[in-house]
């Protein structure tokens, strides 16, 4: 969590957060070294909250938009398990706006 006006502790949950990534994502991510791989482990909710994300902007950026639109409309009905907050209507609209601009990916 991040507040505001908190420095130290907003420092202490960056240093969490990279150790966690470090830790967790990075061999998660090397493990599926291939764009195929990703969106199978994200399909399968691997990521957990964060496959609703990762995985339509992942899909645009393979050149699947109409993937990706799945995937966001999908991705709305996940149930946080992790207190993650997202805007997913402002998620929404944003990727699909670039989808409408540059459909086989940015």
């Amino acid at each position: 969590m991040f507040v505001k006006d908190e420095d130290q502790s907003n420092a202490a949950t960056w240093d969490l957060l990279g150790r966690d990534i470090d830790q967790y994502a990075t061999p998660w991510m090397l493990e599926r070294s291939t764009p195929e791989q990703l969106i199978a482990a994200l399909r399968r909710h691997e990521g957990l909250e964060t496959s609703r994300l990762g995985l339509p902007v992942l899909l645009w950026l393979t050149g699947d938009p109409d993937g990706a639109r799945e995937a966001i409309e999908a991705g709305r009905r996940i149930r946080n398990i992790t207190g993650m907050v997202v805007d997913d209507d402002s998620f929404a609209e944003r990727l699909n706006a670039e989808i409408d601009a540059h459909p086989s990916g940015p």
